[in-house]
């Protein structure tokens, strides 16, 4: 859902990803039969956001 990008140890900002990037994300998945963990690792993401997305889309 949300991911941080640290500028320094008192800042973090954080970004919110597109329902296209999303639908990205889990369309890759089922089309080349990856895992949650594969997955998040090729689009450099937390699992635990491909799990959620998992079950809203």
């Amino acid at each position: 859902m949300h991911i941080a990008k640290r500028l320094n140890f008192d800042e973090i900002i954080y970004m919110s990803y597109s329902i296209d990037f999303r639908r990205k994300v889990i369309f890759t998945m089922e089309e080349e039969g990856l895992n949650i963990r594969e997955t998040a690792k090729q689009f450099w993401i937390g699992a635990a956001s491909v799990s959620r997305w998992i079950n809203q889309i």
